[in-house]
Formats: structure tokens, C-alpha cells, sequence
């Protein structure tokens, strides 16, 4: 008995500290830790699909968009984040829009995500001439489903945004991912409960807007979570 309870004990101290170790050196923004390995944080929901909040580096994130057809690296910054660091991108000025594009953790099946909510911190630089484009695009089982919030951002301050992953979120149905996101989106018709779980289960993209002005500016992204809970959004 002795000897069994020295091996519990070791095996219960050698837990301990790599669950302390972990709390220590955890980051959400790793790439490579798969969808359930959120960093145990009061701002991040313990059940969400994915989470990065860009304290170490882009996490994988990527630009696409205005007239340019490859994705690119948007700039890091530790500071000046919601809080903490962010991305940034620089508007070319060479027309369209451009998004934020999320990396492969957020991708898969995200059924988990169906009737919670995306949430987003977004800040711009200038919006003295505001333009109207789907501020989320979902790719995913064959459809495109895009939504845009009914009031930009102000310029100069990060403004939370968040919209419910159900038909409630105003999600609506586009021809296909190469569709214009500058067209009105009440054109398009209505995506159903069916449609955002068929989406869900097979993600392929996530694309948030980036850009919100006819002119030049400079977009920053912080804090998304996919899949958090519709009473905390």
C-alpha cells in the first residue's frame, strides 16, 4: 500500500505541474493546438470552436483581397490591441475589399458553433467615407453564406461586433465565393438553420472585413471567437 500510494503521489504531482506549466506558457494564438486546446482564460469560452487573441503573433491569419488575388501576412503588433497585441492591414486603394482570412483551427467541423456566435473586435483608421459590403464570409458543404452589420465602426476605436451563428444572424445565401461583396445583401436570399449547419460542418472559410472606408485606411482585427455562447456575446 505504501508503494502504491508514492506512485499516486508522484503521478498526481507530475499532473499538477504540467498543468501549472501549461497555464504559464499556454498561448491561444497556437496554431498548431487543435480546437478544444483553448488557453483557460475569464475572455475566452471554454467551449468555443477557436479563439485568438494576437498576444505573441498572427496566428496563422492571413489578407485577402482589394484587386489582390494572394493571400498575405498582415502586420503583427504586441500592443495597441482590445487589449493586448493585433493584426493590421494597409488598404492598397486599388479597388474591392479586403478581409481578414482565419487559419485552418477555425475550419473543419465547427457544427459545435451552430446557434452560438462569432465575435470580433475590428478597428479602422478612417471611416469619413463609409461603403456598404458583407462584413463575415462563410464557406463550407457547397454554400456561401455572408451577413453584413447593420452600422460600421466609428473611426479611431475598437468597436465589438458579434453575430448569432442561427437565422437570427441575418445570414443570407451568395452564388459563390467570388461573388462581390460591395452587392446589397437583401438582395440574396434567406439561409436557413439547415443551411448554417451545413456550412458548419464542413467550414472551409471564415472571412471578416477589414476594410470599411472608399479611400485609404488601415484595418485591425483582435479577439475572435467562434462559437461562444449567445448569452455572453
Amino acid at each position: 500500500m505504501a508503494n502504491q500510494r508514492s506512485t499516486r503521489g508522484v503521478r498526481l504531482f507530475v499532473a499538477v505541474s504540467m498543468v501549472a506549466l501549461a497555464a504559464a506558457c499556454g498561448s491561444d494564438d497556437t496554431s498548431d493546438a487543435p480546437k478544444s486546446a483553448l488557453v483557460a482564460t475569464s475572455a475566452v469560452p471554454p467551449d468555443a470552436v477557436a479563439y485568438s487573441g494576437f498576444d505573441k503573433d498572427a496566428s496563422g491569419w492571413t489578407v485577402q483581397g482589394d484587386s489582390d488575388a494572394t493571400s498575405v501576412k498582415p502586420d503583427f503588433d504586441g500592443r495597441g490591441g482590445n487589449p493586448g497585441g493585433l493584426i493590421t492591414a494597409k488598404d492598397e486603394v486599388t479597388g474591392g475589399t479586403w478581409y481578414f482570412v482565419a487559419p485552418s483551427r477555425y475550419l473543419d467541423d465547427a457544427s459545435s458553433a451552430a446557434g452560438k456566435s462569432l465575435r470580433w473586435d475590428v478597428l479602422t483608421t478612417d471611416a469619413s467615407s463609409p461603403y456598404e459590403a458583407f462584413d463575415v464570409m462563410l464557406e463550407g458543404g457547397g454554400k456561401v453564406l455572408v451577413t453584413s452589420q447593420p452600422k460600421d465602426p466609428k473611426a479611431g476605436a475598437w468597436t465589438t461586433r458579434s453575430v448569432l451563428l442561427d437565422t437570427g444572424g441575418a445570414w443570407r445565401i451568395a452564388p459563390d465565393a467570388e461573388v462581390n461583396p460591395e452587392i446589397d445583401v437583401s438582395d440574396l436570399p434567406e439561409a436557413t438553420r439547415a443551411d448554417i449547419e451545413t456550412v458548419l460542418a464542413d467550414l472551409t472559410g471564415l472571412r471578416i472585413r477589414g476594410e470599411f472606408n472608399d479611400g485609404p485606411d488601415t484595418g485591425s482585427l483582435d479577439n475572435v471567437v467562434l462559437g461562444q455562447e449567445t448569452s455572453g456575446s
